[in-house]
């Protein structure tokens, strides 16, 4: 009788995954191997930025403070300069389905690109689901992302 492996088969090919996002993420981990540098954990913000906590939910007496946190960029309050530019002649499309020319009145040809600054404000609030990695053997955790389920 032949045991087939959990991880892959001689052929190369990965078994089959299942369960969530998460769960096939560390399934996949484990079959190109552990890094036992690097954990993925989920968590819940229990307070927002300044003060931010961060309950692990794999130990829910784990509570992550600001000190053993460092937080992507794009989840606390930013500024981000842009350019608008157009180009003379070019078509617009204004979400209705329909292009407008450029010579039309709506268009100001009185300059070609602008920079503005865009202030970002969707921050961490209570009771968002976060996606935590766990580095420097569980002393220092990164906040990647915002952790979505439908």
């Amino acid at each position: 009788m032949s045991i087939k492996s959990s991880k892959t088969s001689n052929l190369g090919e990965p078994s089959r995954l299942e369960g969530g996002g998460v769960s096939k993420l560390r399934q996949r981990i484990s079959q190109i191997g552990y890094n036992k540098d690097v954990d993925i954990e989920l968590g819940t913000v229990l307070t927002p930025l300044p003060n931010l906590t961060v309950q692990v939910d794999a130990d829910q007496k784990l509570v992550l403070t600001t000190d053993d946190l460092i937080v992507a960029e794009r989840l606390t309050r930013h500024k981000r300069i842009a350019t608008l530019s157009h180009s003379e002649g070019a078509d617009r499309d204004l979400g209705d389905g329909k292009a407008t020319d450029s010579s039309s009145d709506a268009y100001d040809q009185s300059w070609d690109h602008r920079y503005i600054e865009l202030t970002f404000e969707d921050v961490l609030k209570p009771g968002d689901r976060v996606i935590l990695a766990s580095i420097n053997e569980g002393q220092t955790f990164v906040v990647v992302d915002r952790a979505v389920t439908y």
